[in-house]
């Protein structure tokens, strides 16, 4: 069984990089509101609107059975992992290293471990 990691380091379309280290409930992916938390992935400095970005568009989530799981949340433009497009409110396993394509802008998630 997968072990979920403890932090996630996300690597933004700019190459910047970030570490998330609440991973509990979830971490919202989305343009920013003045609902987004701290925790949250906030891709409105990437031109959101113009990119397809939903202010809810999707969210990673610990997973007791896959460690952590990537949800689309019925954004407008969907969100795609590994290439595939998924379907909404559906579970689909996260890998160390997965790309991730949210609207028409693109993230990749690392896995850190203690």
């Amino acid at each position: 069984m997968p072990r979920t990691p403890k932090r996630l380091r996300v690597l933004f379309p700019d190459k910047r990089v970030r570490v998330y280290y609440n991973l509990r409930p979830y971490l919202l992916i989305g343009r920013k509101t003045n609902k987004v938390r701290e925790q949250d992935i906030d891709l409105s400095p990437y031109d959101t609107r113009v990119k397809g970005v939903s202010r809810y568009h999707a969210k990673i989530m610990p997973n007791d059975i896959h460690g952590l799981v990537l949800i689309d949340l019925t954004s407008a433009n969907g969100t795609s992992l590994g290439g595939q497009r998924l379907q909404p409110h559906r579970n689909y396993p996260l890998n160390d290293g997965d790309s991730i394509k949210i609207g028409n802008l693109r993230i990749q998630i690392f896995f850190e471990f203690d």
